[in-house]
């Protein structure tokens, strides 16, 4: 939707995703022929002379290694030009998001084309700033139970701020939401924007 939306006449709009299924609805959507779509990670960005780069969907946070972090914005780096930005989400491990991710906080009942499901979250394991849990989908028609897996890295604002630097990447603006409200150090989220010098 991001990518799409961004489209314009004098605009080269460019959407990366690793996951083949979600670039194909993508490319299914009205405006998509407008977005070129690239099956891969960062790294397939090479030296765009980008103006910007944005992570969207708290992806920041499925780099559970510093090293693949840290190899990511590096890419990014190359990606934009002298001056350009990055602007990406995570969430605030201080506002301890995973407490609340429990059957009763986050159950959902949804219509879909498959029927009635019945959606919900729960963890497993919270240890060394990483959170592993499951999504949970009941379709209601057939019983069946599709449980997804997944982990998050839940780093703070410094560490953040320090592997941005390390990637040639200075913060210059922080928000606690996409509508620039302040950050506080209980903020749900860290709203980043980062440049790359402009000199380089």
């Amino acid at each position: 939707m991001l990518t799409r939306a961004l489209t314009g006449p004098h605009r080269q709009i460019i959407g990366v995703d690793p996951a083949p299924a979600m670039l194909a609805y993508a490319a299914r959507q009205p405006g998509a022929e407008r977005v070129r779509w690239i099956n891969g990670d960062a790294h397939l960005l090479g030296t765009l002379d980008a103006d910007l780069v944005v992570m969207t969907g708290h992806v920041a946070q499925i780099f559970l290694e510093d090293t693949d972090w840290q190899a990511t914005l590096h890419a990014i780096h190359a990606a934009v030009r002298p001056g350009g930005h990055l602007a990406f989400e995570s969430r605030n491990p201080e506002d301890r998001a995973w407490e609340r991710w429990n059957r009763d906080a986050t159950f959902t009942e949804l219509d879909t084309p498959y029927g009635r499901v019945e959606t919900w979250i729960e963890v497993h394991h919270v240890s060394d700033k990483r959170v592993r849990f499951a999504g949970y989908n009941r379709f209601c028609a057939t019983g069946e139970l599709v449980v997804v897996p997944s982990e998050l890295r839940f780093r703070s604002l410094r560490e953040i701020q320090e592997s941005l630097h390390t990637a040639g990447l200075t913060i210059t603006q922080v928000y606690s939401d996409w509508f620039r409200g302040p950050q506080t150090p209980t903020s749900r989220s860290i709203i980043c924007v980062a440049q790359r010098g402009a000199t380089e």
